[in-house]
């Protein structure tokens, strides 16, 4: 029986891996020669350490609570060719490990050289290379081995440490030694026990997103693609650049669009306010110069960074989307007055259909499939194809984020401009015909109003929201509170009514 990587390894020669172990202390345990064997094809979570004198790779297994680790620097070196075997026949999984981690294990396959490993680390963390450069620079490569990186599958954005605070991890620790300083014996020893804390927060993490790496890997088997690793927008990017590949026969690229490039916004014809603040703050929108900026990004205009006030309500535009300025309030809801909310549906979706918006790098072929892939997961909704509809819904609501990447083939600054403006100004447009109605508008966040409705005012309410969303051609969705109590319109406890 053999093992096989990029070489092979005699059983009757596994002597010479014993390097790899290395000994934990009481708490942990290591992997014998026979479970690395049998578990051969199981997942093992990873994490590299580098110092100036020494390297480290860590190995947990999938719930075994069991590790192993490879190491090198000043006289401790691994078997390259075990490494690479385990690389081969197990599946990996790491946080932010594609642009570092998996970099640094196969130029560790390599160079078992600590000193060179550490440059290669600072050249990637703090020079910012890029994968090819450091394949370049050190003369190595790397490997397609199966691997799952959940820094961008992981909802919101943090360090693994913030990810563990989240989900109530037992232990969170600092790096504890700097990073710049060589170790000394026993603070290697204290280093191995950090980096195995680090795993047991990867694994957590890989438990908790269960359901979104599950979703991935359906939508993935369906597209003939590996989206493991990928974030919903850039699910959403791959999958529709594949589609429209099928209709425009040749892969969009990336468009180039230069920093200080002008855009002005485009006012739908539903966009017409009858209060004059309101009048005047559109009339400051048309004329608006919203540039192209070094990064890429677009900056809302210094003359539109103001705030809008209706009747009581405070708003602020932004590129992000409308915000009210509530602070510190609470509302209990009564016999006589409600309190509800109404968010509408795929708003910036919508938006994009109804405007018939398309990509610089697509044309028109991408309103066809994306109004296609709405369509079919409206479809897979009805019929209760659940991973269907889920995996579909990221399609959709991804797309809107990439307009805005520099990196992306759907960025599209123009896009992000009349997508977010638009959603802004039409939620404008609703709060001024309900406050204009005698309903109280107490809340706005990006898709929708939460307001305080008197039982005389609910047939209003009908009426008003009818009217704006034939106006605009939008559908929302009511939800009644019993309670509501805000720190701010991003911070806010709302009790559903039952």
């Amino acid at each position: 029986m053999q093992l096989t990587a990029d070489g092979l390894i005699s059983l009757e020669k596994r002597a010479t891996l014993k390097p790899y172990v290395a000994r934990l202390s009481v708490e942990r345990s290591f992997l014998t020669d026979e479970e690395v064997l049998a578990n051969v094809g199981g997942t093992l979570f990873l994490n590299v350490e580098s110092y100036p004198n020494y390297f480290l790779i860590t190995f947990k297994l999938h719930k075994a609570n069991k590790f192993l680790q490879l190491e090198c620097g000043e006289g401790r070196t691994f078997n390259p060719k075990f490494l690479s075997w385990l690389m081969h026949n197990y599946k990996t999984v790491g946080f932010n490990s594609i642009n570092y981690d998996l970099l640094l294990i196969w130029l560790a396959h390599r160079f078992q050289d600590a000193s060179l490993l550490k440059r290669a680390t600072e050249d990637i963390i703090i020079g910012n290379m890029r994968d090819w450069e450091v394949k370049k620079e050190y003369k190595f490569q790397t490997f397609n081995t199966p691997h799952i990186d959940l820094i961008e599958v992981a909802p919101l954005k943090g360090s693994l440490k913030l990810y563990g605070a989240r989900l109530h991890t037992q232990s969170i620790q600092e790096q504890p030694f700097d990073i710049n300083q060589p170790l000394y014996e026993f603070e290697i020893g204290e280093l191995k026990k950090f980096n195995c804390k680090q795993l047991d927060i990867t694994e957590e993490l890989f438990n908790f997103m269960k359901e979104r790496l599950d979703l991935r890997e359906s939508m993935g088997n369906e597209y003939h693609e590996n989206l493991m690793s990928k974030s919903d927008a850039q699910i959403a990017e791959v999958i529709l650049a594949n589609e429209i590949t099928k209709l425009n026969g040749k892969r969009p690229a990336k468009p180039e669009i230069e920093a200080g490039t002008i855009y002005r916004y485009s006012v739908p014809s539903y966009i017409q306010y009858q209060t004059p603040e309101l009048q005047k703050l559109l009339e400051k929108v048309k004329i608006a110069k919203f540039v192209v900026q070094p990064s890429g990004k677009i900056a809302i205009p210094e003359e539109l960074k103001t705030i809008v006030k209706i009747n009581k309500g405070v708003y602020k535009l932004g590129i992000g989307g409308l915000h009210s300025s509530e602070e510190t309030v609470a509302y209990k809801a009564t016999k006589e007055l409600s309190i509800v909310d109404r968010d509408v549906q795929s708003y910036y979706p919508r938006i994009v259909t109804n405007l018939k918006l398309y990509p610089h790098s697509m044309g028109p072929a991408f309103i066809e499939v994306y109004e296609k892939i709405i369509s079919t997961r409206l479809d897979a909704k009805k019929k209760k194809q659940l991973t269907r509809d889920k995996g579909l819904k990221i399609v959709i609501n991804g797309a809107g984020g990439k307009f805005s990447d520099f990196w992306s083939t759907l960025y599209s600054p123009d896009l992000t401009i009349q997508m977010t403006v638009t959603g802004q100004l039409a939620l404008l447009l609703f709060i001024e015909m309900l406050e204009s109605s005698g309903i109280e508008v107490i809340s706005a966040n990006t898709d929708g109003v939460v307001m305080l409705v008197k039982k005389e005012k609910e047939e209003m309410l009908k009426q008003v929201v009818n009217l704006w969303e034939n106006k605009t051609n939008f559908i929302t969705e009511e939800t009644r509170y019993s309670g509501y109590y805000a720190r701010d319109c991003n911070s806010y406890i709302a009790l559903v009514l039952e």
